[in-house]
């Protein structure tokens, strides 16, 4: 759904050219987004529940001294986004000094089209990821934090496999 929002967003005020309906700027724009929103959420969704995990002694404590749920899960969801947002914002960091952006920049320089044009693309592409990724990541932990605790704020040992 954010990936869709800020498909959008790129499709109808950067390119504004009518595009949003034509494959040919959809389909690799969508897959960009959509694939670095869903590898940052892995990493966040993952690392968010493991180190809940081995730190819940401490969660359990900010619970028992009166922290609401959402209170005590702060510290987690913190690390989470920022350990999915780093590949992001590293990329953004360095993107034309040591690292050159894949298929849209490269494309349009291939294609004839004029540098700076093609760089200012780029960065909004870089920016479009980065929002992307960083809501996809608060909405995914959002929700799975709504089926993986129970109404005393404990969470749910058997929704993870294997453990």
């Amino acid at each position: 759904m954010t990936t869709v929002f800020c498909l959008v967003y790129f499709e109808a005020l950067i390119l504004q050219d009518g595009g949003l309906s034509e494959a040919r700027f959809l389909i690799p724009i969508g897959g960009m987004l959509l694939g670095n929103s869903l590898g940052g959420t892995i990493i966040a969704v993952a690392l968010f529940y493991n180190d809940l995990r081995r730190n819940e002694n401490r969660y359990v404590s900010g619970l028992s001294f009166g922290a609401q749920r959402t209170e005590a899960l702060l510290p987690y969801f913190r690390t989470a986004l920022k350990s999915a947002l780093m590949p992001s914002l590293g990329n953004v960091a360095v993107m034309g000094i040591v690292f050159l952006p894949g298929g849209l920049m490269t494309g349009q320089l291939i294609a004839g089209l004029s540098p700076m044009i093609a760089i200012t693309y780029q960065i909004a592409l870089m920016l479009a990821i980065y929002t992307s990724r960083t809501i996809c990541v608060t909405i995914a932990i959002i929700l799975t934090s709504y089926v993986s605790f129970d109404e005393f704020g404990m969470l749910k040992k058997e929704i993870f496999i294997g453990k």
